[in-house]
């Protein structure tokens, strides 16, 4: 391109003759600097306050209204023991209701019954899945590494297009 040309819309740039690096760290350097100079930005008085005022108010809830992870242990524990009685009993209520099991029945009877189910369940995965050849699971298992690696990619660059950004 012409650099006389009156029409010209676009420059051409010299190529970069190699800089050498303490160039750049000395260009660091001083931004650094300048920007360590800088007065610490203050926040408002009001808005301190409220921030302050609203750790107060989730210091002071009861636990219950906590996150979980916040919860004592002990707590953590029965809730836990507890959901997974209810969800035991909602599955023999089930059973019962669609009489895949009798009514009356006692533990041993009840653990015969789910060990019975266990190795039928057992049994046809080991049917099945045993007649499909090494090389469909190794593509099944590259697919799914894949399928990972894509949703670990797309997360860290909705993070940094989303939250780093700011």
């Amino acid at each position: 391109m012409n650099n006389n040309d009156p029409h010209a819309t676009h420059r051409e740039t010299p190529a970069p003759q190699g800089n050498p690096p303490d160039v750049h760290e000395r260009l660091a350097r001083d931004i650094h600097r300048v920007l360590r100079a800088q007065p610490d930005r203050v926040a408002p008085a009001a808005l301190e306050s409220r921030v302050f005022a609203e750790i107060a108010r989730r210091s002071a809830l009861p636990w219950w209204s906590q996150p979980f992870a916040r919860w004592p242990l002990a707590a953590r524990a029965v809730f836990l023991i507890v959901t997974a009685a209810i969800a035991a009993a909602m599955i023999l209520g089930l059973a019962r209701v669609l009489n895949i099991v009798p009514a009356q029945l006692s533990a041993g009877s009840l653990l015969m019954i789910v060990r019975g189910y266990w190795n039928m369940a057992a049994g046809f995965c080991a049917y099945h899945l045993a007649g499909i050849p090494l090389h469909v699971w190794t593509l099944a298992a590259a697919g799914v590494a894949a399928c990972y690696a894509t949703l670990f990619g797309f997360g860290a660059a909705a993070y940094r297009y989303l939250w780093k950004a700011r």
